[in-house]
């Protein structure tokens, strides 16, 4: 078995590629937002189903599970046809000069486990983003969109730099850059009034 861990650096963000992933960030919270809408109201009409209503009224036999997944399937309620959506509209817009298909698909999974946890009842509904709210974005493995090459993050013609910790008193940069890369994830911190 596999360990993963996570290998957190600060990036050297000049104000032009700062302004750019401002950008960036901003088209994801859009897209996000997209989703969320989308997403929402297929499960609503998903509940509205007789299929559905069909299956509460069964839920001691075996026969619910299979009426669940046919009311799911009816109105395209998956992840993957998010992700359908997700390209779709990112292809249709502006986003589509701003973010690559994989972070559009992490996104919508994003989204995805938001409204599953709504579904299930294990949390409230999800809220829509407001400017500035979305502050990190990631991709699906590190071949392709977000990745990390040479001790620098390059993603869609941008090029930042990590800035290394040059004691590493305990070895923990060198010992996870040795290691392989599963994906990158840009978090955007406000530390001390700095971006």
């Amino acid at each position: 078995m596999s360990k993963s861990f996570v290998l957190e650096l600060p990036l050297k963000v000049t104000p032009e590629a700062e302004k750019e992933l401002n950008v960036r960030l901003d088209a994801a919270r859009h897209l996000y937002n997209a989703c969320l809408c989308e997403l929402l109201e297929r499960l609503k009409r998903v509940r509205e189903s007789r299929i559905w209503h069909k299956a509460k009224n069964h839920a001691k036999s075996s026969q619910p599970k299979v009426l669940l997944k046919e009311a799911l399937s009816q109105w395209n309620y998956s992840e993957y046809a998010l992700h359908a959506f997700a390209v779709q509209t990112k292809n249709a817009c502006w986003i589509g000069e701003h973010l690559d298909v994989h972070v559009c698909q992490k996104i919508a999974t994003r989204v995805f486990d938001a409204v599953e946890q709504y579904r299930f009842g294990h949390r409230g509904k999800p809220r829509f983003k407001r400017k500035g709210w979305l502050s990190s974005v990631e991709g699906k493995s590190n071949e392709t969109g977000i990745r990390w090459r040479e001790g620098q993050v390059h993603w869609k013609g941008l090029l930042l730099p990590a800035v290394f910790d040059p004691k590493d008193k305990y070895g923990v940069q060198s010992h996870g850059l040795s290691c392989q890369t599963k994906y990158v994830r840009l978090l955007k911190r406000q530390i001390k009034g700095k971006t």
